[in-house]
């Protein structure tokens, strides 16, 4: 991840520091802010993923365990029993709730409809991996 924020800065794109999701707790999040012409700002993040992240970070994710951020989890919760989801409570990231939910679209649904309000300052993509 270090390369790879290096990478986009030596490029000439200003990208804050990481911080790891509070879907997995895994991912590491960010913001790049674009500038310029979008082909080569497009063409730059894909050059700097492609050579230090792209094959890395998707490895590491699924080798680990994935546990949702409590704040994050109760509120997936209950937008998920709002949509008449049955849940045990016991549900911890999200291959716990598409199954309870038997879809992962109102999963995804609620991560992302929740993030906002939840997690106001970080960055606005939810990466999310089942």
């Amino acid at each position: 991840m270090d390369r790879f924020v290096s990478c986009i800065r030596d490029a000439g794109y200003a990208v804050d520091d990481p911080v790891r999701s509070p879907v997995d707790n895994l991912t590491l999040i960010y913001d790049i802010k674009p500038s310029g012409k979008p082909d080569v700002y497009n063409e730059a993040v894909q050059a700097c993923n492609l050579s230090h992240l792209s094959l890395v970070e998707p490895t590491f994710v699924e080798s680990e365990q994935q546990v949702m951020d409590e704040v994050l989890r109760t509120a997936v919760t209950d937008c998920l029993r709002r949509q008449g989801v049955s849940l045990t409570g016991k549900e911890r990231n999200l291959k716990d709730y598409s199954a309870a939910a038997k879809d992962e679209v109102p999963v995804v649904n609620c991560v992302t409809g929740e993030w906002p309000t939840v997690y106001p300052d970080l960055p606005a993509t939810v990466p999310i991996r089942f």
